[in-house]
């Protein structure tokens, strides 16, 4: 026991894992008392929106990129790094612009929220692709104190951003917020760097995507039918149902994933990093590596999740009294399917790391069958509780079984 608490302490992998936990931590606390307090202020329709257009931008951010910014961990020349991200960016940019133009002339013409909203979805989504981007290159290059930094600075100024626009937008104030805290972001990345944005040769390109084009045709698959399994459900129960109803579930799952994304954004970047290297070094210590940070993810995800429950919920009924009905059922529902997350989310990117980017694929296909199966069952019954209850048990033992798989993948 002792020799496992001094790995826990010493090993390279869990001192980058802290460094990006400590800011982190602090974010995501700061973010949900702050996320409770912005519900509360701004309402269940209000919230509702913002969700939506966070949704929408989560798919959109993928279509940018084409899940290639991976590719800037795997590969280990600097000049392919720089061609990468020049690729991405003048991609990004490029489709951005046009889309936004269409949108604009369609606003002129359409007097609804609609096209206001989509206008953000477009600007929301260039500026997270250029993010994760920057993100993907400062891992590369180990430099996680400058990720942690970023993470705190973006909560407080999203929370911070939100509540100046409370009496300007009611409406749109909160997506607003995250589109400026973001870009903000953007630019503090950009000032760290010593990148300059230029249009890559195109033969560079040709020969990148003929090197990586698994995760060219597996990858931008997976991860553009995760996104869509991910984000799709606001989206449908604001069609199906209601936007107020919407708002309620978005902030349901947002009090309940917050300790996942918080695990999951310490873990995987150092994970993909190391693992990847620990993998390519000497394949028999990668299983008891996988293994452990499985363990840890479990035991910490479950914890938290049961605190929620007993403690958290009581006092969230107190705080938000009559409003944002059916909360605790929805955290309670939804338990399953985070403890289930949680545990294969952080190493998700073994997929890549093994070769194993089809298995992604069918899980992510898997997932949104799911949420379109739930919905359709829920709407026939008229109630958002079958369709969280669906989502919730099915999609939790998708990963359950896709996490078993790998380990005993590896293991063999």
């Amino acid at each position: 026991m002792r020799n496992y608490f001094n790995f826990l302490i010493k090993s390279e992998f869990n001192k980058n894992v802290y460094t990006l936990f400590k800011g982190i931590l602090i974010a995501q606390v700061f973010g949900v008392i702050g996320n409770l307090f912005l519900a509360k202020y701004y309402g269940e329709t209000s919230y509702g929106f913002y969700s939506i257009i966070l949704s929408n931008t989560g798919i959109f951010t993928v279509l940018l990129t084409f899940n290639f910014e991976q590719t800037i961990i795997l590969t280990k020349s600097e000049k392919q790094r720089t061609t990468i991200i020049n690729g991405l960016f003048t991609f990004a940019l490029a489709v951005s612009i046009i889309l936004l133009t269409l949108i604009t002339f369609l606003n002129l013409s359409i007097d609804s929220y609609v096209p206001n909203i989509y206008q953000l979805v477009i600007l929301c989504g260039f500026i997270m692709a250029i993010k994760n981007i920057l993100e993907m290159y400062y891992n590369q290059k180990s430099a996680y104190k400058i990720i942690s930094n970023s993470k705190i600075w973006l909560i407080v100024l999203t929370i911070g951003i939100q509540f100046l626009l409370l009496d300007y937008h009611d409406t749109l104030g909160l997506a607003i917020g995250f589109l400026i805290a973001n870009f903000l972001i953007v630019i503090f990345y950009l000032y760290n760097s010593n990148l300059l944005f230029k249009i890559p040769e195109k033969k560079s390109v040709i020969e990148l995507f003929k090197t990586y084009k698994k995760i060219l045709y597996y990858g931008f698959s997976s991860n553009l039918i995760n996104s869509i399994a991910n984000n799709i459900l606001p989206i449908l129960i604001a069609f199906f149902f209601t936007v107020s109803e919407t708002g309620v579930f978005a902030l349901s799952i947002k009090v309940v994933l917050t300790p996942m994304l918080l695990i999951s954004s310490s873990i995987s970047p150092v994970f993909f990093q190391q693992g990847n290297e620990i993998y390519k070094t000497d394949k028999s210590l990668f299983y008891p590596f996988l293994k452990k940070v499985v363990f840890q993810n479990l035991i910490v995800i479950g914890i938290i999740i049961i605190l929620i429950n007993i403690i958290g919920v009581p006092l969230l009924n107190f705080f938000f009294k009559n409003e944002f009905e059916n909360l605790n059922f929805y955290i309670a529902i939804i338990s399953f399917y985070v403890i289930a997350r949680s545990c294969y989310n952080p190493i998700s990117y073994i997929s890549t790391i093994v070769n194993k980017l089809q298995v992604e694929l069918y899980l992510n296909l898997y997932l949104i069958t799911i949420n379109i199966a739930a919905i359709y069952i829920g709407y026939y019954y008229q109630n958002l509780l079958i369709t969280v209850g669906l989502f919730s048990v099915f999609s939790g033992m998708g990963y359950v079984f896709s996490l078993l798989y790998f380990l005993k993948t590896i293991r063999t």
